[in-house]
């Protein structure tokens, strides 16, 4: 029995070693943050301390207990922790200034890449246009004007072969 109450002992200290631990690097990175994460626990412990305190009152002396000024002082305390851990929660999970800003960055990065690719597509589309364009353009003053670039401009001569067959 006494080697079982050693062991309990021997990890009772080693808990409250890494909570100690635990506290001294979240007061070094974050001191607010973790001095509400501390108030947060404490307002938790002491409420529920509270309400049994208050259950155990309730029992003892059941007609009198609403009707004493000290109970609803009591009441509103417990009431006063729980608004008071809230906002400790409140305080601890809102974003820091560094996930704000990184968050910004993030979202003018998104923005830049979102622009760059409507002009890379407007790029792509007016490469394709000019190839098009590039192709028809031959043939559009081939058509037009009657002549064979191939000639330099000239018109081209048309021989009448059918004149030769009848004699």
């Amino acid at each position: 029995m006494p080697i079982l109450l050693i062991f309990g002992f021997i990890w009772l200290i080693g808990t409250v070693l890494l909570l100690a631990l635990s506290l001294l690097i979240g007061f070094i990175t974050a001191p607010l943050r973790t001095l509400a994460l501390v108030i947060e626990k404490l307002c938790g412990v002491v409420a529920v301390v509270f309400i049994i305190v208050g259950v155990i009152m309730y029992f003892e002396h059941p007609g009198t207990f609403f009707k004493e000024h000290d109970t609803r002082m009591f009441l509103l305390a417990v009431i006063g922790l729980a608004v008071l851990a809230a906002f400790c929660n409140w305080f601890r999970t809102r974003p820091t200034r560094a996930d704000r800003r990184a968050a910004q960055h993030a979202e003018e990065v998104r923005q830049r890449q979102a622009e760059q690719r409507v002009y890379d597509q407007l790029a792509y589309e007016q490469r394709l246009r000019e190839a098009m364009l590039a192709q028809q353009a031959p043939r559009q003053g081939h058509a037009a004007t009657g002549s064979d670039p191939r000639l330099g401009g000239q018109q081209p001569t048309i021989i009448d072969t059918t004149a030769a067959d009848e004699h």
